[in-house]
């Protein structure tokens, strides 16, 4: 808690499954119901007399605490520009300018010589030509820098503090501070600033000026996206001004998948990149991934993926989920939509499950004790084919999948080749029921793929609807998935060092 306090959370849940219908479902539902939460308010309020229960806003408000306490480094346009303007360009350029027009405010006017005329003053030496030429580039410089700084001054972290809008995925992204920037101009000092990328959506950071260590201290939030995100790109440029192509020193991808977000609570990532390697250059973040819709968030995604693939998708139960989380290593957000079996095509084929989520696809094999298990996300994938069945697949079609270059590495222990490219190739054949495993990936793919807009004209597209019709996919690992009706929760936070939860502290 924000004091300091540890507590706890007493969670009171109760389900019913149904082995065959019955016209009393209804009524032995709504009995239990306010039996329960009759008894529940009993033992509240019975708990109440000797402990105070924790104020529900409290919870989950070290988000509000740590952003809160960010204070964005103050930026006087006066200080900035003499820091700017304070280099040997400048100074050498205003010290000549001065020294010319002094030299014009003492010397008499010539008489005119060869070409001249009356309104035209020719140099009349090579010295004067060169010291012409070199005020022109000078002043060229300058007036550069002049277009730099007042096009950074415009820029000015425009999307910090900007709160976001809608309701579902919302991500949250402080910037700290930078360390060791690569610099790339002659000063060893650069005017770095941050572009995070998330889902097709993008944030740009303030411009700081003749920096390699910046305190940045803004915060950046995503407006809500209806599918859980993937992958934060963070890439740092050095402002070159309006009209140069702006130079990367260095990138970054956060990965919400294979790490869990309260890990990136406060969080040093390292950067990529020739520049940002010689350097060992790093980010110092704070990122925070909250779903506004609770436990709708799963049931609603499913809906809309029933009315892509044309077939009924069974939620799957919390036993489920947790195991498939458990078996790849998955935050708890994540949840299962599907899986097949199928086999996977290398040089021998390999008979296991292909696990299908939000985000990523992955595959699972048990042969006699050998394991094989990869996954990656939706969006390394760049083409999905179907190839003929053949003799070799048993007469069954092949999916085959292309992924990105340099993507899913981790997974290229299951590829069956890999191109000239660097692409590595996944087949997949052998599925029971072809035409829905075939449409279900596609639909997921495209979900995370595809534009707004042109997730829209698909919709648009749709002239017929489809009925959905009940799909057996199998068990997984053993866990029957089976109908369960949530009839009441209550959740009450108490103080940790309550008596009766110490004897419970060494227990799982």
């Amino acid at each position: 808690l924000p004091s300091g306090e540890q507590s706890s959370r007493l969670v009171i849940s109760w389900r019913m499954n149904f082995l065959q219908n019955t016209m009393m479902k209804g009524m032995i539902e709504s009995g239990v119901r306010q039996g329960l939460k009759d008894s529940f308010e009993q033992y509240a309020s019975l708990l109440n007399q000797t402990v105070k229960p924790v104020d529900s806003k409290d919870i989950g408000s070290n988000k509000e605490q740590i952003l809160a306490s960010l204070q964005a480094e103050p930026q006087s346009d006066w200080k900035l520009a003499v820091q700017y303007f304070a280099n040997f360009t400048v100074l050498s350029t205003f010290v000549m300018g001065l020294y010319v027009l002094v030299h014009l405010w003492l010397a008499t006017p010539s008489p005119i010589h060869g070409l001249e005329f009356v309104g035209l003053d020719l140099p009349d030496s090579i010295g004067e030509v060169i010291v012409c030429g070199m005020l022109v580039l000078q002043a060229e410089r300058v007036l550069g820098f002049i277009s730099r700084f007042m096009q950074a001054r415009m820029q000015k972290g425009s999307d910090h503090g900007v709160k976001a809008q809608g309701d579902g995925w919302l991500l949250t992204v402080a910037l700290i501070e930078g360390s060791s920037i690569a610099a790339v101009d002659s000063s060893a000092l650069s005017d770095p600033y941050v572009v995070f990328t998330c889902n097709g959506k993008t944030r740009t950071s303030s411009i700081k000026f003749q920096k390699t260590d910046p305190l940045w201290n803004e915060i950046f939030e995503f407006d809500a996206m209806e599918d859980p995100p993937s992958m934060l790109d963070v890439e740092v440029f050095d402002f070159d001004g309006p009209f140069d192509e702006a130079t990367s020193l260095g990138h970054a991808e956060v990965n919400f998948v294979r790490n869990n977000i309260s890990d990136l609570a406060d969080v040093w990532v390292t950067l990529h990149g020739k520049l940002a390697q010689a350097c060992q250059s790093k980010l110092h973040l704070r990122i925070f991934l909250d779903n506004t819709k609770g436990s709708n968030v799963a049931k609603e995604y499913i809906s809309k993926m029933e009315k892509e693939v044309g077939k009924k998708i069974n939620i799957r139960s919390p036993q489920t989920n947790s195991a498939f989380q458990k078996l790849f290593a998955l935050p708890p957000e994540e949840f299962l939509i599907n899986d097949f079996t199928c086999h996977l095509k290398r040089k021998m084929p390999l008979q296991g499950r292909l696990f299908l989520s939000a985000r990523i696809i992955g595959f699972h094999a048990n042969l006699f004790g050998q394991k094989t298990k990869f996954f990656f996300l939706w969006e390394d994938i760049e083409d999905i084919q179907v190839l003929s069945p053949t003799l070799a697949s048993m007469g069954s079609p092949i999916v085959v999948m292309t992924l990105r270059r340099g993507r899913g590495m981790e997974a290229r222990h299951g590829a069956k080749t890999q191109d000239e490219e660097g692409r590595l190739k996944f087949q997949f054949q052998s599925f029971v029921s072809f035409n829905v495993a075939h449409r279900t990936i596609m639909a997921l793919w495209k979900a995370r793929s595809l534009t707004p807009e042109q997730k829209v004209q698909l919709i648009e597209e749709e002239s017929e609807a489809r009925s959905l019709v009940t799909e057996e996919s199998g068990s997984f690992l053993g866990l029957e998935d089976v109908s369960l009706s949530e009839v009441y929760c209550s959740v009450l936070p108490v103080p940790v060092s309550y008596p009766f939860l110490i004897s419970f502290s060494n227990m799982h």
